[in-house]
């Protein structure tokens, strides 16, 4: 930060209150993003509501500032071409005919996954608030979050609650359906608890981990942290997330190899516990409950009729979209385009499990080309670096774009939350976090 700038934050308590309010509004939007499934509360649009004041009080920043800094050029330019997409995306919809509810709905989310971006990366660059404390305060927010999916587990297990009451108290509180509508058979009900947010447990997981074998955690405080985050990753009863989660496990490992000849060593030793004790919590869990082991639970949901109802419903997925997106490979059917004969979530018709393939149908190849030369570009200056945590961190990045090939969970609040964590970590100065 310059000097000038210093010495008006010395001189303008406003300035100070303003930057003030900005940071704590923009804390709970990003609590808001992850603890709420769809940002709304009987209907109310909090998080869209939330998310207009904080861009509201970023503006009123930079004219009261009377600097325009380079950290507004940038975000100008990045959230102005974002419009400009979704703009044009629009113009095309148009000419084909989608319908303009369909296309706004596609459109708002585009914007709400990278306002969780642009936003508080604003505050990083002006130095209101450092990579790091941002960084932490997303980790107790997940934390957070991950205890909230234990205790649901805990509700049911104890039959306070049922898993088809509770799922539908979450449908009309939230207005929250979930991937898996079926909520009459109750292991089903209980055994996926499974929610947007759930993509940034592994990344936590990952920080989490690393922090611990650096020394920086407690051995207990690393141990019940981890315990949390993998006993809530084995709840959403997700075969991606399972391996995201594995990744995401053995990517510290490889990063701290050398912690297996040093003195650290023990560190690494500690940790193994970690999953035995999270196995034994799901084996506690599942034997009384339902009469399964772990090894039964896991075959179901490769082999049993869940995983065979999933992945036939992609196959025929599948080949709907590729008929509909070869008819118009280049510039796609436009922003919020969907195919008329197979709609998977009627409040959003756009949205689809193979969300890659049905980018190709909405944007074409010129679209998708833009999204993945900017992604390509991300991870290109992160293996750049000469730090094993930051390049492991790029890796756990294109994993995680891979879930575009099996599930719609490239575009969300939570998600923004996610890639904002994606966009810090290599700003993190780990020998001290």
């Amino acid at each position: 930060m310059n000097n000038s700038y210093s010495d008006k934050q010395k001189k303008s308590g406003l300035i100070l209150l303003w930057e003030n309010l900005i940071l704590i509004s923009t804390k709970l939007l990003i609590l808001l993003a992850v603890m709420l499934p769809t940002g709304s509360i009987y209907n109310i649009k909090i998080k869209y509501i939330l998310t207009i004041l904080v861009a509201i009080f970023v503006i009123m920043h930079v004219i009261l500032s009377k600097i325009i800094y380079r950290a507004v050029y940038t975000m100008a330019v990045s959230l102005g071409a974002i419009f400009l997409f979704i703009c044009f995306g629009w113009l095309v919809a148009s000419f084909n005919g989608i319908m303009l509810s369909s296309s706004l709905s596609q459109g708002v989310v585009i914007l709400s996954t990278f306002a969780l971006i642009f936003l508080p990366s604003y505050l990083v660059a002006l130095k209101i608030i450092s990579p790091s404390d941002l960084l932490n305060t997303i980790q107790k927010i997940a934390f957070a979050y991950a205890l909230v999916k234990i205790c649901l587990a805990i509700l049911i297990l104890l039959h306070i609650v049922s898993g088809n009451e509770l799922f539908e108290l979450i449908n009309i509180v939230f207005g929250y359906k979930g991937m898996t509508n079926d909520y009459t058979n109750q292991s089903i009900a209980f055994l996926r608890i499974n929610f947007p947010s759930d993509y940034i447990l592994p990344v936590a997981l990952f920080i989490a981990l690393s922090s611990f074998i650096r020394g920086k955690q407690a051995i207990f405080k690393g141990w019940f942290a981890s315990i949390i985050y993998i006993t809530a990753l084995i709840l959403t009863y997700s075969r991606f997330l399972w391996f995201f989660g594995l990744v995401s496990i053995l990517i510290v490992y490889l990063v701290h190899f050398r912690s297996f000849f040093s003195s650290t060593i023990k560190k690494v030793i500690y940790i193994l516990p970690v999953f035995g004790v999270s196995v034994l919590i799901m084996l506690l869990i599942l034997q009384p409950k339902f009469g399964k082991s772990m090894n039964d639970y896991i075959i179901q949901r490769y082999t049993g009729n869940f995983a065979q109802f999933s992945d036939a419903s992609r196959t025929i997925m599948n080949y709907e979209i590729k008929q509909m997106a070869l008819k118009k490979p280049i510039l796609g059917w436009g922003l919020g385009a969907y195919v008329p004969d197979y709609v998977r979530f009627p409040e959003s018709p756009w949205l689809y499990e193979l969300q890659w393939l049905s980018f190709y149908m909405q944007f074409g190849l010129l679209g998708v080309g833009i999204v993945l030369s900017l992604c390509l570009w991300y991870i290109k200056s992160i293996f750049r670096s000469r730090s094993n945590i930051i390049i492991g961190s790029g890796i756990l990045f294109f994993v995680f774009l891979s879930v575009g090939f099996f599930n719609c969970f490239l575009l969300y609040s939570s998600i923004g939350v996610l890639y904002l964590l994606f966009y810090l970590m290599p700003q993190i100065n780990w020998s001290i976090l």
